[in-house]
C-alpha cells in the first residue's frame, strides 16, 4: 500500500482529473490492492471488499477520509435502491440521550413480553452498536445481533460478548440469515429510507422488507418500528408522495435541504400511519400500540404546501395478527 505522502500525492492528482468510478480503476492506480484511508490521524488499508460495500467502489470515500471528514460508510448498492452520502448517513447515529426516549417508551412493551429479559433481538441497520449496546446494558439476560450493509460502521462497534454482527442488507433479510430467528426485531428509523426509482416500487420494496420481517419472528415474537408518520389535512397518501417526490429530485435537493431534508437528492418515502397499518396487514401483522415522540416543527407555508397538519416519529409495537 502507498504510504501518507504517495497516497496524498495521488489523491490530488485524481481531483484534478476524473476520478475512478470503479475498484478495479482504483486498484490499477494505486497499482496496489488496498487503497489508503485516514481517520483520527491514522492510516488504515481499504480494501476492495470494503469500497465495494460503499457506493459501489466510488473513490470519494477514501478521497473524504484522508481529508479528515467524518466518515461512517454508506449503503451498499442492492436492489437499486438509493443511497445517502456519508455526510447524511453520519446524521443518524443514535446518541444516548435518543436512545433513553425510546427505552422510557418501549420498556413497558418488553416488560410485559419478556419479564425475565430473556429475548433475543435483530437491530435491522444497527450500524455502530449505539442502540443495541444501550439495550444489551439495560437487559443483562438479552442476546443481540446487528445487521447493516456499511461494512465500515460495522467496524465501529465496541466488542460485545453477548453482541454478533453480520454484513447484509435490509431488503435481503431472508438470504442473509437463513434459518436464524428472533424474539425481538428493531426495525428504527428504517423504513422510509428503504426507496428506489419511484413512490410505488418504493412501498413495494417496504412492503416485501415487512413481510420479511414477520418471517424471522419466533412465536412470541414482537417488532418494535419506530418512523416518522404524518397526519394529512384530508387526502391521506397525499403528503407521501409530495415529499417522495421533492426530496427525490437532484434540481429541487437544494430547497429541500433548506427546508430540513436530510435525504435531500436521495428520497424518502414518509407514510401515514393509516399506510403503515395496511402494509402491516398485508404481511399478518398488526399495531398493539403506538408511542409519539416530540412533533417535528416546519413552517406553516411548507406544511401546507405538502398537505400535512401533524409530522412526529412513532414507536410502532406489533405482532402478528390474532397472537395474544
Amino acid at each position: 500500500m502507498p504510504n501518507e505522502q504517495e497516497a496524498l500525492a495521488l489523491i490530488r492528482k485524481l481531483r484534478s482529473g476524473k476520478k475512478p468510478k470503479t475498484y478495479k480503476q482504483i486498484a490499477d492506480c494505486l497499482n496496489a490492492d488496498q487503497v489508503p484511508c485516514r481517520r483520527n490521524g491514522e492510516w488504515r488499508p481499504w480494501t476492495a471488499r470494503m469500497i465495494q460495500m460503499n457506493e459501489g467502489a466510488a473513490f470519494g470515500l477514501p478521497l473524504s477520509a484522508c481529508d479528515g471528514k467524518r466518515c461512517e460508510g454508506t449503503e451498499a448498492a442492492v436492489m437499486d435502491t438509493k443511497k445517502l452520502d456519508d455526510e447524511q448517513l453520519a446524521r443518524f447515529t443514535t446518541a444516548e440521550s435518543s436512545s433513553k426516549k425510546i427505552l422510557d417508551r418501549l420498556a413497558p412493551f418488553l416488560a410485559q413480553q419478556f419479564p425475565k429479559g430473556d429475548f433475543h433481538f435483530l437491530d435491522v441497520g444497527g450500524g455502530n452498536g449505539g442502540w443495541t449496546d444501550f439495550v444489551l446494558d439495560h437487559y443483562p439476560n438479552c442476546q443481540g445481533t446487528i445487521i447493516d450493509n456499511a461494512e465500515y460502521q460495522l467496524s465501529q462497534n465496541a466488542p460485545h460478548d453477548r453482541k454478533s454482527l453480520i454484513l447484509g442488507s435490509a431488503t435481503q433479510l431472508l438470504d442473509t440469515l437463513g434459518e436464524q430467528r428472533f424474539d425481538l426485531i428493531f426495525c428504527h428509523f428504517l423504513l422510509h429510507h428503504l426507496v428506489t426509482g419511484s413512490h410505488a416500487e418504493s412501498l413495494g420494496m417496504i412492503m416485501e422488507t415487512i413481510r420479511d420481517l414477520e418471517k424471522l419472528l419466533t412465536e412470541r415474537g414482537r417488532l418494535s418500528i419506530i418512523e416518522i408518520v404524518y397526519d394529512a389535512y384530508a387526502i391521506d397518501r397525499l403528503p407521501s408522495k409530495l415529499i417522495f417526490g421533492v426530496t427525490a429530485s437532484r434540481i429541487l435537493a437544494p430547497l429541500a435541504r433548506k427546508l430540513g431534508a436530510n435525504s435531500a437528492g436521495c428520497g424518502v418515502c414518509y407514510m401515514s400511519l393509516k399506510q403503515l397499518h395496511d402494509l402491516l396487514a398485508q404481511a399478518g401483522l398488526e399495531i398493539v400500540e403506538t408511542r409519539d415522540f416530540d412533533d417535528y416543527r416546519h413552517p406553516a407555508p411548507v406544511k401546507l404546501g405538502l398537505h400535512i397538519r401533524r409530522i412526529r416519529p412513532c414507536l410502532l409495537w406489533v405482532r402478528r395478527i390474532g397472537e395474544e
